[in-house]
């Protein structure tokens, strides 16, 4: 491309790949016809000066560079349209000029009336040149009428020279036309072009469109066969409990309803995996992005698998390297992932063995990676079943879903999981020698500092007056604090520690805890000094107190005013039958807002066997006006009610003052948005899904919230 095409032409004409488009070659005639005719310009000079034609020769020397208006316009403007315009003026105005000089029929650049709609068209559209189809024809009708009437003609100078003046005329307008023809070949050849990619890419896509639906469909009976199955049990089961009630012993009866609790858990799951699916290929999945206990998921999720180790004879192994307390991530996701790899594993490997490696590693980048690697001993992957790994509906092949069954959704899942959360999931396989699946997720330093950050601004502000159910434990050694704490957490129980006597004093002034676990041997104020400032003490002085240590000494403990003496190592059983002996009970209700009679039902059977009070609401409405009259411990809340929904319920219940800090568990089967989770755990304890809580999991929790609120 010349220069002078570079400084004229817009860098809007390129599209982003930098290719040249269809205006970009308008530009290009406007330019060349414009710098054609500027400099034709300077020939008809010439020619005027040999036949002492001085008025017209002036004329067209002057007029020359009206022409290069139309290129500047184009720089300027960016529009096409405006430059079109602006060189068919310039164009019509010098034929109307000549027309006057030379004659109408003897000017060569009347032909110009026939090529300028035709450049309107091709320059700028069809509007273009309709407009100047019409201005040529009333010019034409014009000059005919005017020189017709006053009997214009040209100058006998004109008539013996003005042979090559037409002549050069003529074949400026010859190369017009051809310009417009080359612009309309090259038009058509793009456009055979872009039909061709079209046609391509919808081969392609008509391609990848069957594929998909061979696909879905083997999955489509490969579900209906994986949902009849749990189903079956379910209906068989429930139809000889129902026919064979009065005959069937205890035990026989536990069994065919955990084989019905098991059916229906399994159902679950393939209905959730489906719904998984359906939200990311729609891109309504959305990530709840929290920072997530690397120990404590590792714990969890290898925990979980064990029964599925050991149903196969295999071994399952657990190797934790260097690991960061905290990763980035969306939990349950993560969770899912990594059960999903481990369950496979465990699936395709038979009297093997399982790895579980969790380590760091550093890319070439410097960018810190949190990796799973879960290693096993089973059958392996082709190279060929590698290809179709990671797509949905898709397992090995058809041998290894009959052999071992499955949707073929797990590992689609897993893979779509991590990308989401900024990670990768990748694998490696020798066939019949067992394969290597590797998830790898961003540690992202900054965004855990942020929220540890908020974490902590946000416990400084939180409450810790009343008795409850806290216990404080004092204790100078990191390890045994660590240990007592985890092991009471679960309990039920909120855990405050100190490692120092002077602090721990100060603690259970400000709380005012349930039993104070002691330690004797403490540098500074020890266990005894600290004992008898406790009991000296009237504001805490009825606090039990429970001592520990590694000497028998609990006669002079009992004489300072210990409730208890125990000795080191602690024996866990009977640490948590003596704080029992000082627990103080108050009677537990729990209102129960949900509107499904059946699920409504089983909370409500299962809080009156853990001897709670329970209140019962079928929906917001009911149990906004039930709180007028009743004060329960906690609620328990579904979100999808006719009338008032658990949303609304929610904001008008943090309205009332007596009710403004009640814990609400909410017990939903609803997907939440980050918009709705981010509203509800700004009004409510902790968000549970209906189906994947166990009962004696829920039980739990409350007690945990009931616990944390009296704190």
């Amino acid at each position: 491309m010349l220069p002078v095409y570079n400084y004229f032409i817009p860098e809007s004409f390129l599209n982003p790949e930098g290719e040249s488009t269809g205006r970009r070659e308008r530009a290009i005639v406007i330019i060349s016809l414009s710098l054609f005719i500027f400099c034709l310009g300077p020939i008809f000079f010439v020619f005027d000066m040999l036949r002492e034609n001085y008025m017209m020769g002036a004329i067209n020397l002057l007029l020359a560079p009206t022409f290069l208006v139309a290129p500047f316009a184009l720089r300027y403007t960016k529009s096409l349209t405006i430059a079109t315009h602006l060189m068919l003026s310039i164009l019509c105005l010098i034929s109307i000029a000549l027309s006057f000089q030379t004659g109408y029929f003897q000017n060569p650049f009347i032909l110009a009336g026939i090529v300028i709609p035709l450049f309107g068209v091709f320059l700028a559209g069809i509007n273009v040149g309709v407009i100047w189809f019409g201005i040529t024809v009333v010019v034409d009708i014009a000059l005919f009428i005017i020189l017709s009437t006053y009997n214009f003609a040209p100058s006998s100078t004109f008539a013996n020279h003005s042979g090559i003046q037409r002549l050069v005329g003529i074949i400026a307008i010859t190369m017009g036309g051809l310009a417009v023809a080359i612009l309309y070949e090259r038009a058509k050849n793009r456009t055979l072009h872009e039909l061709e990619a079209t046609n391509e890419a919808l081969v392609i896509a008509e391609r990848d469109a069957q594929q998909a639906s061979i696909a879905k469909s083997a999955f489509l009976a490969n579900m209906s066969h994986e949902i009849r199955t749990p189903l079956n049990a379910i209906i068989g089961y429930s139809e000889m409990i129902s026919e064979d009630f009065e005959d069937l012993e205890p035990e026989d009866l536990k069994e065919d309803v955990e084989r019905v609790y098991k059916a229906g858990k399994h159902l679950l799951s393939l209905l959730n995996d489906i719904l998984d699916l359906s939200k990311i290929e729609a891109g309504k999945m959305d990530l709840y992005m929290e920072p997530v206990k690397v120990q404590e998921l590792i714990d969890d999720v290898s925990s979980t698998s064990e029964s599925l180790a050991t149903a196969n004879q295999n071994e399952l192994k657990v190797i934790v390297k260097d690991i960061p307390e905290y990763v980035l991530a969306d939990q349950t996701k993560l969770r899912q992932t990594l059960f999903n790899l481990l369950s496979n594993a465990c699936k395709f490997t038979e009297k093997g063995s399982v790895t579980l490696t969790v380590d760091m590693e550093t890319d070439e980048s410097e960018n810190d990676w949190l990796t799973f690697e879960v290693e096993d001993t089973g059958i392996g992957i082709t190279p060929e079943q590698m290809k179709n790994l990671f797509q949905n509906f898709s397992q090995g092949d058809s041998s290894t879903t009959k052999k071992f069954g499955g949707t073929g959704l797990g590992l689609a899942l897993s893979r779509r999981f991590c990308e989401m959360m900024g990670g990768t999931l990748t694998v490696s396989s020798v066939p019949d020698e067992g394969s290597t699946f590797t998830a790898k997720l961003p540690h992202r330093t900054t965004a855990m500092l942020d929220h540890k950050s908020q974490s902590s601004d946000q416990l400084t502000t939180k409450p810790s007056t009343g008795n409850g159910q806290t216990i404080l434990v004092i204790d100078d050694e990191p390890d045994a604090l660590d240990l007592l704490t985890r092991f009471l957490t679960k309990q039920g129980f909120n855990v405050v520690t100190s490692s120092t006597g002077k602090e721990g004093l100060k603690i259970a002034k400000q709380i005012h805890p349930m039993v104070i676990i002691l330690d004797v041997i403490m540098p500074g104020i020890n266990g005894w000094q600290l004992l008898t400032s406790i009991k000296s003490d009237d504001e805490i002085c009825d606090i039990p107190v429970v001592m520990l240590s590694i000497l028998d000494e609990g006669k002079k403990g009992f004489a300072l005013g210990a409730s208890e003496y125990m000795t080191k190592p602690v024996n866990p059983t009977r640490l948590i039958e003596v704080i029992h002996r000082f627990k103080k009970d108050t009677p537990l209700s729990v209102m129960v807002v949900e509107d499904d009679p059946a699920t409504r039902d089983i909370l409500q059977r299962t809080l009156h066997k853990n001897d709670c009070t329970v209140y019962e609401a079928e929906n917001g409405a009911i149990a906004l006006d039930l709180l007028e009259t009743k004060t329960p411990s906690l609620i328990l809340l579904d979100l999808m009610m006719p009338e008032v929904d658990g949303f609304t319920f929610l904001h008008e219940l943090r309205q009332k003052e007596a009710h403004a800090h009640t814990p609400v568990i909410v017990l939903t089967a609803k997907e939440l948005t980050n918009e709705e989770k981010d509203l509800l755990n700004g009004a409510s304890q902790r968000i549970l899904a209906k189906g994947a809580t166990e009962l004696d999991t829920l039980f739990n929790e409350i007690h945990h919230q009931v616990n944390q609120h009296i704190q």
